[in-house]
């Protein structure tokens, strides 16, 4: 007689499946902080790839505190106007840095025309592609506008706003916005002749007179060391002033997906994982040394930062307030460091703090908000950056103690690699390492825990840098490792739920006759199946079975997310290179398996192909890859032979529902995983072939000890009753059916 199936646990599984899943995303909902930026006050104005204009919030009057009096002859003239001088001639600025393998530089970075910006921060020893050809562009300069002068360059400086102080007779002085980016009639920053990477701009008055003088040093230091921002305003004038500066920080991360021959772009599996985050301190009532840097509860998708577009006139907010929020200011979180990330590399701007500092010695302390800017290319080719606006700033007349203001930064412009972070000091002081996060979003985000992601990835360097030497391999002996240490688990699981599955798959009929016979009284149906149940010795607490899988799950969850973030295995070929080593670069094979960062690629068209309909799951095409498909047929041998039997009967339409569910595993997921990274593809492939052989060899452990046999079975679970012959379970039940009697009656 063939084996009955059980309705009850084909229902039971996905219903519980169904319940955690709600819970997760509930969790989720309620421990998200809000996160939406609102539009930043004043005008929109200078901030995009064509700025004109003072930025909004900038003072118009003056700014902080209450007015103070100058003495007499020290005020401002009336028709006090500020200007930056041009200089027509200044020449261009060489490269700093280098990205010469042999050289200790940890990047180069090229100057761009407006503002002492940066037109490109290159990456040494990381490569845009597998060939290492050309260095990753960590960041770059985003063109201007047809018509416009000055391009959306990083870390550029954009200008300042100059309050002189009131009068004797208590007259107020408007502020002036003094533009600091590229003119039209030529640059207004001038190179210091003798020292690479500084520059030097000056505002004069209507009478050419010298107001503020404005210096900027980039400094690319030996490895670990960060680029240096040294910059500073210094008062001229014999008039005390207020300034408020405002300059460009880090910008969007460049495009890291998929670029084929033919220039056709697409980010693939994962999306796009382009990010801004933020680094602060709890205040001292919450956290008393002041030195634990937090991260995380105020991060941005770039496309939460870009807002919806106005339905009338087709444009974005051109400027949206990020820090202070909402959160930051109700919980007292003081900034510490700012930066944007895509998958694997990131760029950051934190504080010079002293290595023994602390509280607002840690901080960005000069800033005052973090404002997102954005050059408009349109639907699709948006920029936004982060402008750093100042406080106000007091300075002290020319030759007084308090004249120069310093505003230096420290810039990260590098891999997402925590122990590249580290290696210096003080990047490891601020918590830079925050910028790193193993973590794919949505509702597995709650079950990705960071501490669970970082071990393995701990493990999966000590097994490569000592064992294998190759990260592939390194791969596969970690899902072994990692089903090895959860074999016992698994073990208990699985025999837990065949047991109580054969256990209703003996009760079938039974159960069939109790439902035909009463099919016209569900109460008497309901207290005869529990009656057999307690006959039978069958607990409910068979279904407890399935928890051991849903509690390993945030381990798998956080595995996949390591093998897809690790910057490790980017451009790492698998199994020593050998499909590289025994064919030459020209070879339309050469690239299969170059990178486990990428998908296996066995034959490259060069070009995207999007077949009607399973686009939808598996994005655009534009290699042949071989790893999703032997995955598939793993999925296959997994549902066609070691899927256990449901206990009870089914109804055709239960049969066919049953059959669409296999065959969508075997065939969606390995769509879905067509694009994804090989070194993802790999571990996939491997953790299921390895969970098959796991479960033939329970089944044939369950075979030889006659676990499933129905009369031992029965036997120890009446050796496991109490001297009152009923379990706990079994009380429960019986207790539940008289009240339902009582009720009844």
């Amino acid at each position: 007689m063939p084996r009955e199936k059980n309705t009850f646990l084909r229902v039971a599984v996905p219903v519980v499946a169904l319940a955690l899943g709600i819970g997760v995303a509930f969790a989720v909902f309620r421990t998200s902080k809000p996160k939406t930026p609102v539009p930043a006050s004043g005008p929109a104005a200078a901030a995009t790839n064509q700025p004109t204009g003072q930025p909004a919030g900038a003072a118009a009057t003056t700014a902080g505190g209450q007015p103070t009096p100058t003495p007499a002859g020290q005020a401002a003239p009336a028709d006090w106007t500020l200007r930056a001088l041009i200089n027509p001639d200044a020449p261009s600025p060489p490269a700093l840095g280098s990205v010469d393998p042999a050289s200790s530089a940890p990047v180069q970075i090229e100057f761009s025309g407006g503002g002492a910006g940066l037109a490109r921060v290159l990456v040494n020893g990381h490569y845009a592609t597998v060939r290492k050809t050309e260095n990753v562009v960590a960041h770059e300069q985003v063109p201007p506008a047809e018509g416009g002068v000055s391009p959306l360059a990083p870390f550029s400086a954009m200008g300042v706003s100059v309050t002189p102080m009131v009068t004797a007779d208590g007259a107020v002085r408007p502020a002036q916005f003094v533009r600091l980016y590229a003119d039209r009639a030529g640059a207004i920053w001038s190179p210091v002749a003798g020292t690479p990477g500084a520059f030097e701009a000056t505002i004069v008055d209507q009478n050419n007179a010298p107001v503020l003088r404005i210096r900027r040093q980039y400094t690319v230091a030996d490895r670990p060391a960060s680029v240096l921002l040294t910059q500073s305003i210094e008062n001229l004038s014999p008039i005390p002033l207020t300034v408020e500066w405002y300059q460009l920080g880090p910008i969007d991360m460049p495009f890291d997906g998929h670029v084929t021959t033919s220039g056709e772009k697409s980010f693939g599996y994962g999306g796009d994982k382009r990010w801004f985050r933020f680094g602060y301190l709890m205040p001292q009532s919450v956290d008393p040394t002041q030195r634990t840097v937090q991260s995380g509860d105020h991060d941005l998708m770039r496309e939460k930062t870009l807002g919806p577009r106005d339905k009338t006139t087709g444009g974005l907010l051109q400027e949206v307030r990020l820090w202070p929020n909402e959160t930051s200011t109700s919980e007292g979180h003081s900034l510490v460091w700012v930066g944007t990330t895509n998958r694997h590399f990131a760029t950051a701007v934190f504080p010079l703090a002293p290595l023994d500092g602390r509280g607002e010695g840690l901080t960005l302390s000069w800033v005052n908000s973090v404002t997102r800017v954005v050059a408009d290319g349109g639907p699709g080719n948006e920029t936004p950056g982060l402008r750093l606006d100042s406080k106000p700033l007091p300075l002290a007349p020319a030759g007084n103690p308090g004249a120069v203001r310093d505003l230096s930064l420290g810039i990260y412009a590098g891999p997402l690699d925590k122990t590249d972070i580290r290696a210096d000091a003080r990047r490891n002081l601020l918590g830079l390492t925050g910028l790193v996060v193993y973590n794919f979003g949505g509702i597995c985000a709650v079950c990705t825990f960071a501490w669970v992601a970082e071990g393995l990835l701990w493990f999966l360097h000590v097994i490569h840098d000592y064992v294998t030497r190759d990260w592939a391999m390194a791969i596969i002996i970690l899902v072994i490792v990692v089903r090895t240490f959860l074999h016992p688990v698994t073990r208990w699981s699985q025999i837990r739920m065949s047991r109580w599955g054969k256990q209703m798959a003996g009760m079938a009929p039974k159960m069939k006759e109790i439902q035909e016979r009463y099919k016209n009284d569900p109460r008497k149906a309901q207290a005869e199946t529990a009656a057999l149940w307690r006959e039978e010795g069958v607990s409910p607490a068979g279904l407890l079975g399935c928890l051991p899988g849903f509690l390993q799950s945030p381990i798998w969850i956080a595995l996949s997310a390591t093998l897809y973030f690790a910057v490790e295995l980017r451009h790492q070929g698998a199994f020593y290179g050998v499909f590289q080593a025994i064919q030459p670069q020209t070879s339309p094979f050469w690239g299969f398996l170059a990178d486990l960062g990428e998908p296996d690629a066995l034959i490259n068209f060069g070009r995207y192909f999007h077949i009607p309909l399973l686009s939808t799951f598996m994005g655009p095409v534009h290699a042949i890859n071989v790893l999703p498909i032997i995955l598939g047929v793993v999925f296959y041998i997994q549902q066609k032979y070691l899927t256990p039997p449901t206990a009870a009967p089914l109804t055709p339409e239960q049969e066919m529902q049953q059959t669409m569910v296999k065959w969508m595993m075997v065939f969606m997921f390995p769509l879905a995983m067509y694009n994804a990274p090989s070194g993802l593809a790999l571990y996939f492939v491997t953790n299921t072939t390895l969970a098959i052989i796991e479960s033939k060899w329970i089944r044939a452990h369950m075979d030889k000890h006659g676990l499933l046999d129905l009369d031992k079975i029965r036997a120890e679970r009446k050796a496991k009753r109490k001297p009152t012959g009923e379990s706990f379970l079994e009380r429960m039940a019986k207790m539940a059916e008289e009240q339902q009697k009582k009720r009844g009656k």
